[in-house]
């Protein structure tokens, strides 16, 4: 069972209200009047921390029905002094965080707030209070107290200092004398505190986030468990992560679209996304991941929020440089937070996700030789005056280096076009995970200038190929099995070398396949890879496309007739 989450929630919660309240805030509890006789007044809450007096300014303090009590004094200079121990009575108390109850103190001062000296006994810590008066009518407590802290050093980053052994630095603090005197409590009808700290979203009293787990045999004890739902790209990620004293790490990764059952976690270096375990001792290491490791959804409750799981996993290195090896077992968890529903899905990605399912590969159709006026690559250097992309245009060409240029000539010598060229195929191939383009009019790659001769523009380029071969090897450095698809229809060649290289084409047999649909005579022998002289089977030949179509019109206008038999009879 969770051990310390009661005393965590209750730090938290005073975190949440001492120092991020706004200074314009009216603070409401008991404010001592002054007293110099040197006698205990009422309301008042002193103490000495290491050897210097401390008085509370404002102090607070609450019981709930199942006697749970609760007390902060807060200084003029905003450190501050917690006490908790359950059931409220006259009498004394341990407060040594054992694991055996959620008494406990702990001291905040103004140089790490968020890191308290605690008296926890794993590192030292230990202490007692002792209830002198308690009135259940009015609601007044009187005691007198004193303990050890302790907490881990940290650096300005937030991490534990290590000595040079390797071993956390522990810091102490000492608080002696300590006394509060007729301090007036609010009751509090909510049983264990209310709503628990991690969670959020739900209104349930006894709702109270649970982390357990046996690291080789020892137990994680943790002083701070968290549960943050992360959104990495498209995929959304909950955290649970349960932090000791000693800085110790250990952190469950779950995608949001898990649900009941048991799962494999994944090994290797997390990534924001898998399902995985991560431990680091905290002595100088780098986290460790789950190899092998599995875990058993019992709840998982993304709308209510809350998800309830058993695991158990084999932390090693990822990279296999760190020879240590840690056995964690008999890890649970129950933690809660706000509600929210899954996120909504991309229309297109769910269709690309879909087909992937059914074995179809998703290949765009894309266009990199030419742009229209309103691109942005035309617009962001652009001649009004004589509308076309003005001269120091690093994206495209003024005027048009081939015959079947349409709009405006993107140029491929460039190496902001290289640039955006790779970088928009990797979107696609990483964001969407498409298979591969087809580049439409391919022929176009080149600021070869051959206007006015169509024939030249169809023999053998070397700029040209080499500017597709580079294209294509960006795209197998993100995807090794990705295709591309090449509208060029350039001499066979240049098409033979692209072909050896792993380029397909868009062979074109809409002359042949209309002959056929006819009723005439046709070869459909250029088709056939090995007719060009091709190593491998690269061409794709195809009857209709967007540029070629309307073979029914023509089956009906000029279809070939045989006696009673006519290709023009749909019937």
């Amino acid at each position: 069972m969770k051990k310390l989450q009661l005393f965590n929630w209750m730090l938290i919660a005073f975190l949440a209200l001492q120092f991020t309240s706004c200074s314009n805030e009216p603070l409401e509890g008991q404010f001592p009047q002054q007293d110099t006789s040197g006698e205990i007044v009422p309301g008042s809450f002193t103490a000495i921390v290491n050897g210097v007096a401390f008085t509370a300014a404002f102090t607070t303090a609450s019981v709930n029905v199942d006697g749970d009590f609760t007390i902060t004094g807060v200084s003029a200079n905003n450190t501050a002094i917690f006490l908790t121990a359950s059931p409220l009575a006259i009498g004394s108390y341990d407060l040594t965080l054992d694991g055996t109850s959620t008494n406990g103190a702990s001291y905040f001062d103004v140089q790490s707030p968020t890191n308290p000296f605690i008296t926890l006994a794993e590192t030292g810590g230990s202490g007692n209070m002792n209830i002198t008066a308690y009135n259940e009518t009015d609601l007044i407590v009187s005691g007198a107290f004193s303990f050890v802290g302790t907490r881990a050093a940290l650096d300005s980053n937030g991490d534990p200092i290590l000595d040079s052994n390797g071993d956390v630095i522990i810091q102490n603090a000492s608080i002696t004398q300590g006394v509060f005197n007729d301090i007036q409590m609010v009751f509090d009808e909510n049983p264990g505190g209310g709503e628990p700290g991690g969670g959020g979203g739900s209104e349930e009293p006894g709702d109270v986030d649970e982390f357990f787990a046996l690291v080789d045999g020892q137990e994680h004890v943790d002083i701070l468990l968290e549960t943050t739902l992360n959104t990495v790209g498209d995929d959304m990620i909950f955290k649970v992560e349960a932090q000791t004293a000693t800085g110790s790490m250990m952190r469950i990764d779950i995608p949001f679209d898990m649900g009941l059952g048991t799962f494999d976690m994944e090994d290797g270096i997390s990534d924001g996304t898998k399902l995985i375990g991560i431990y680091n001792p905290n002595i100088g290491g780098e986290n460790l991941s789950s190899n092998p490791g599995s875990i058993t959804f019992t709840q998982f409750d993304t709308q209510n929020g809350i998800i309830e799981a058993n695991f158990s996993f084999t932390a090693r290195d990822p990279l296999g440089e760190d020879t240590s090896v840690y056995q964690v077992t008999q890890g649970s968890f129950t933690v809660y937070f706000e509600g929210t529903d899954p996120p909504a899905l991309v229309p297109f990605k769910a269709l690309i996700d879909e087909c992937h399912s059914r074995g179809i590969a998703i290949i765009l159709d894309v266009v990199y030789n030419h742009a229209f006026s309103q691109n942005p690559l035309c617009q962001l250097y652009w001649d009004a005056t004589v509308f076309k992309p003005t001269t120091q245009n690093p994206f495209v060409n003024p005027d048009a280096k081939h015959d079947f240029n349409v709009g405006y000539d993107l140029n491929h010598e460039s190496a902001a076009l290289k640039q955006y060229v790779k970088q928009t195929m990797e979107w696609w191939l990483t964001e969407y995970k498409v298979d591969g383009f087809r580049f439409d009019l391919s022929k176009g790659f080149t600021q070869k200038n051959t206007l006015g001769d169509v024939a030249a523009w169809g023999q053998y380029d070397g700029a040209r190929v080499n500017n597709i071969k580079r294209i294509y090897s960006e795209m197998k450095a993100v995807n090794p099995n990705s295709y591309v698809i090449l509208e060029h229809f350039a001499e066979n060649t240049e098409e033979k070398e692209l072909a050896n290289y792993g380029c397909m084409f868009w062979g074109n047999i809409n002359h042949e396949a209309t002959e056929a649909a006819m009723g005439y005579a046709s070869n459909f022998s250029n088709a056939y890879h090995i007719n060009k002289g091709w190593n491998n089977p690269k061409n794709i030949a195809y009857a209709e496309s967007h540029d070629e179509e309307r073979i029914m019109y023509k089956n009906l206008q000029f279809g070939n007739e045989n006696g009673a038999y006519s290709i023009k009879d749909i019937d």
